[in-house]
């Protein structure tokens, strides 16, 4: 029943990620489909370089460096240089992308407060452990 449990669940979060990512597509017609996925990639992603941007989505520099242009050109991204390597920049979403289509913390803010409100503080802490060990060191 795990397994099934976490199916269920594993589909239920990607369902909500995917509404978010679709919300105020068609209306705005600002942001393609894949433009929105990158988008949220890059803010899932923590600051990414370009470099890291690209190989995660296994494409070529040039491929990424396009993607993400259109998107700062757009205003959704931003490159930031580094203070180390000035031929290195990092990439972040901007205010503006976060306003149109939001981000996972809201969703996880309301999904603690409702599992703090419905179990024992004890049980919520043992819950909250393990999703930590599951996100540490069970899910690559």
């Amino acid at each position: 029943m795990l397994d099934l449990y976490l199916d269920i669940l594993y589909s239920k979060i990607k369902f909500n990620i995917y509404k978010n990512m679709c919300r105020g597509f068609d209306e705005s017609g600002s942001l393609s489909l894949t433009e929105v996925f990158c988008a949220e990639l890059i803010c899932s992603m923590e600051n990414p370089t370009v470099k890291e941007f690209a190989k995660f989505l296994q494409i070529s520099s040039p491929n990424a460096s396009y993607k993400i242009k259109n998107l700062v050109d757009k205003g959704y991204v931003k490159k930031v240089r580094s203070k180390d390597d000035k031929r290195e920049y990092f990439l972040n979403v901007t205010e503006k992308y976060l306003r149109q289509y939001g981000t996972s913390e809201h969703t996880a803010k309301l999904m603690g407060e409702k599992i703090r409100n419905r179990f024992k503080p004890e049980d919520a802490e043992k819950f909250e452990e393990m999703i930590k060990i599951i996100s540490d060191e069970l899910v690559e």
